[in-house]
């Protein structure tokens, strides 16, 4: 499944980057939209990784990813923005996907994605078109895959369980409580119970 989706996204960069799909003549401007959305799509790797490390740097190195004066403001402004986005992709959607499953896909192909795009640029030409393994040859080489594949999603949960216990230990220990830290640990944990979720995947599979 990672080396279909790797494929599709070399394939789309591919063709719209090196083949100027978004400049051939002859396209409507709501085509070439479309075809942006395309390759607007793969890039969701990048955030996603963004997003699973940003607590850790945070909570073992100090490292802020965002300024604020007041973590009231941050509060005040994207609460809002989660509510009125989880309402949508549910509208739209129609039940039909739910955005905590969505969020468990995204985030355990986000790395290979976003690797896959990152070496783009330098091996973009050498691209060419394999059947994704089936039936047997799909499992035949199924350990070492499944540690190459696995390997990124143990390695932040086991960052993130440092980040939490360190968070926790600088929450207990504080004569105030830092509320930078306290939100950091609720959104290392759901980044945790996320990775988790797709660690017993992989375990049972």
């Amino acid at each position: 499944y990672v080396t279909q989706r790797k494929r599709w996204a070399r394939g789309t960069f591919q063709v719209i980057l090196k083949q100027r799909g978004l400049f051939l003549p002859g396209f409507s401007v709501w085509q070439r939209i479309n075809y942006f959305a395309t390759l607007w799509y793969w890039l969701y790797g990048f955030p996603r990784v963004i997003y699973l490390i940003a607590p850790v740097l945070y909570l073992l190195l100090g490292l802020q990813p965002l300024l604020v004066r007041h973590t009231s403001d941050l509060l005040f402004y994207y609460l809002p923005h989660l509510a009125i986005s989880v309402s949508v992709f549910q509208l739209v959607n129609k039940q039909m996907r739910h955005i905590f499953w969505s969020d468990i896909y995204e985030s355990s192909i986000s790395v290979p994605i976003a690797t896959t795009l990152l070496v783009f640029p330098f091996n973009g030409r050498k691209v060419h078109f394999a059947v994704t393994p089936k039936g047997k040859a799909a499992t035949g080489n199924g350990s070492r895959s499944l540690w190459r594949i696995g390997m990124p999603i143990w390695v932040l949960s086991g960052l993130l369980v440092a980040a939490l216990l360190k968070g926790a230990i600088e929450l207990a220990t504080a004569t105030v409580p830092n509320d930078a830290t306290l939100i950091n640990e609720f959104w290392g944990g759901y980044n945790l119970v996320i990775l988790v979720f797709r660690s017993e995947e992989h375990t049972s599979e």
